[in-house]
């Protein structure tokens, strides 16, 4: 038996059946089942020794402000039991999803993230890693197992603690779920806007016509979430673009058409997203 499923075995401590593993980048996740209820035991690599100190610390920091994300059930020094929540990633509606529901999605994940700050600023707290992946949209009351989790890949972010995107579509009375904070710190909240964005732009298809006007009804629904009194949520301003550019070109690390990336963030730099939309990703030259 390999290290990590020995891992999982002493984090759920009880008889457990491991139904699935979910891909990530960095660690191991899977789908569990303790006495027919569903959680995740994510086991966190060696080689990113801090990450389960990191994520477990905010995810009951995030918890305790009473925003929507799985529960720490059980922590062991290789790491987290997790609750499982069912819902379908944001990620997924980019890729199957209608314009009404990609706008209506992008909506509701940036309500999340102003609720977000809006609680932690006392804290200077930003989310850290915008996947899309990292979002999920859950009926309402969404958590299965003893609560309800999830985690990531592609790009960095996203399958690791909830649902599994099979599930349901986008509903009125659906929720957002936020996952996966081991790359959490402090800082700007307009770096996790900017980040929001760059997620925007990148999923589904990369850089398609009706990006800028989504990346739109997230930064206007964040500062309307915020009084709009939030300074710097103008799609035009650079300080924006800047941020944006910085997370694609995290993202761009992780894929295989980084040089594309990394030219579209440098497009975004100068001119905005509208002008880093003008160019499918490998039609001519930017």
């Amino acid at each position: 038996m390999a290290w990590h499923e020995d891992a999982v075995l002493d984090l759920c401590t009880e008889k457990c059946k491991i139904e699935r593993w979910f891909k990530s980048k960095k660690h191991h996740v899977a789908l569990v089942l303790i006495d027919g209820k569903r959680f995740v035991a994510k086991i966190f690599s060696p080689e990113h020794p801090h990450g389960k100190e990191n994520e477990a610390r905010v995810l009951r920091l995030v918890a305790g402000q009473g925003i929507r994300v799985p529960k720490v059930v059980r922590e062991t020094e290789a790491g987290l039991l997790l609750s499982y929540v069912e819902g379908r990633r944001v990620f997924d509606i980019f890729c199957e999803g209608n314009m009404e529901e990609k706008a209506d999605a992008c909506r509701a994940t940036a309500r999340w993230l102003a609720d977000f700050h809006e609680r932690l600023s006392s804290n200077g707290q930003l989310r850290g890693d915008p996947n899309l992946k990292n979002y999920l949209i859950s009926p309402e009351g969404g958590e299965g197992g003893d609560d309800g989790g999830r985690e990531k890949e592609d790009g960095g972010g996203g399958e690791e603690t909830g649902g599994d995107g099979r599930s349901g579509g986008y509903g009125g009375k659906e929720e957002v779920w936020g996952l996966d904070f081991e790359e959490a710190r402090a800082g700007e909240p307009l770096e996790d806007i900017g980040g929001l964005c760059a997620a925007i732009l990148l999923g589904g298809e990369p850089f398609s016509s009706e990006k800028p006007a989504l990346c739109e009804c997230a930064v206007l629904e964040y500062a309307k979430m915020q009084g709009g009194e939030v300074a710097n949520t103008d799609l035009d301003d650079p300080s924006l673009w800047l941020y944006t550019a910085k997370w694609i070109e995290y993202f761009a690390a992780w894929r295989s058409d980084r040089e594309e990336l990394m030219a579209k963030a440098s497009v975004i730099r100068k001119m905005g997203y509208a002008a880093a939309c003008g160019h499918r990703i490998g039609e001519g030259s930017l």
